[in-house]
């Protein structure tokens, strides 16, 4: 039941300073000034009022035509003044009536408005989430997700950072992020939920002019006679120099002379020294031109990418990106869309 205050619900006396004298003088208030009226009163008033017939709005509302009067006379006592003119041949609206139309209208599309939000979000179609990405995902998997996300949820607000690995499971925890999408492995996770979604073979990163540029395989024990740079979050302890865990997995030692605090950094390190980079193969399409990627010639050297949320969060809408996510990188997976630097066959979920 829906309640209208009197004072809310008449504009067409007086009300504080304001009057309405001509309007005032049709009234005929019978009714307590605490008294309300129901949303069926607005509906069957709209019908009426569109039709200017109690026969036809009795029949479009499945009623019969005696209650609807009733309530029509019970609207009109509750308000407080007259909303139509009733004759043998014609209903009309008055003045009152016509203002208490539109006004009826905007309160049931607003009902309707609102009843259909709270819907939707039971139903994880709106909300909000945070979402953290490392800049790999930039060029692999986040275009698809964004378009699909944009195609079934565009009420939801839904906001992507670009994040360290790192910084995302620290956001993760206090709150400020909903998912990550980082990169493998995570160590200190726990609470975190964390799901593999790809790897992507790793490649050495060249600016055009290195003497390496014209090869299209390279070992990883002639990567080592090379200078290396790569990328480390300022807080990030050991465990998450990937270049270290390559260099464990393939039995190679791994050397990394220079740390960068994130990619534009080493992109520019690669093209200005003469330094190598080992990335995931996605990364040559984020470098743009004048680099190289060669392809490193051991099994076991790749990067592995996944998606973290806090276990203890749940929502429909969290829900439904995980399972968007799901979907869109099982899609990519299926019709093998690789990047040029990366052969078909290294891509393994």
């Amino acid at each position: 039941m829906l309640l209208v205050p009197v004072e809310d619900r008449l504009p067409f006396f007086r009300s504080g300073e304001r009057e309405y004298p001509t309007l005032r003088r049709t009234a005929t208030r019978t009714a307590p000034p605490d008294s309300g009226f129901e949303l069926r009163h607005l509906r069957y008033f709209v019908a009426v009022a569109e039709e200017l017939h109690f026969g036809r709005a009795a029949r479009a509302l499945n009623i019969s035509q005696p209650p609807l009067s009733r309530q029509i006379q019970d609207l009109e006592r509750n308000v407080g003044t007259q909303l139509l003119n009733r004759s043998a041949k014609s209903v009309t609206l008055t003045e009152a009536g016509k203002v208490f139309l539109a006004e009826s209208k905007r309160i049931l599309a607003q009902v309707y408005r609102s009843v259909d939000t709270v819907r939707r979000a039971t139903a994880g179609e709106t909300g909000r989430l945070e979402i953290g990405f490392v800049p790999y995902f930039d060029s692999y998997l986040l275009p698809s997700l964004r378009r699909v996300l944009a195609e079934r949820y565009r009420e939801a607000e839904i906001t992507f950072h670009r994040l360290t690995s790192e910084e995302q499971i620290r956001l993760l925890r206090n709150g400020a992020l909903d998912v990550g999408l980082v990169l493998l492995p995570i160590e200190n996770a726990d609470q975190i939920s964390i799901e593999q979604l790809f790897r992507l073979p790793a490649v050495a990163l060249v600016s055009e002019n290195h003497p390496l540029a014209s090869r299209q395989q390279i070992s990883l024990r002639e990567v080592a006679q090379e200078s290396l740079v790569d990328v480390r979050d300022d807080f990030a302890p050991a465990p998450y120099d990937h270049v270290d865990r390559i260099s464990r997995m393939c039995g190679v030692l791994l050397r990394v002379e220079r740390y960068v605090p994130n990619l534009p950094r080493l992109f520019e390190e690669v093209r200005e020294t003469g330094t190598v980079a080992l990335l995931p193969s996605c990364a040559a399409q984020l470098a743009g031109p004048g680099f190289r990627c060669i392809q490193i010639h051991e099994r076991g050297a790749d990067f592995t990418f996944g998606m973290a949320h806090y276990r203890d969060r749940d929502g429909r809408l969290l829900n439904r990106f995980l399972q968007a996510t799901r979907e869109v990188n099982l899609q990519r997976l299926r019709i093998r869309e690789c990047d040029p630097c990366a052969p078909v066959s290294r891509y393994e979920n």
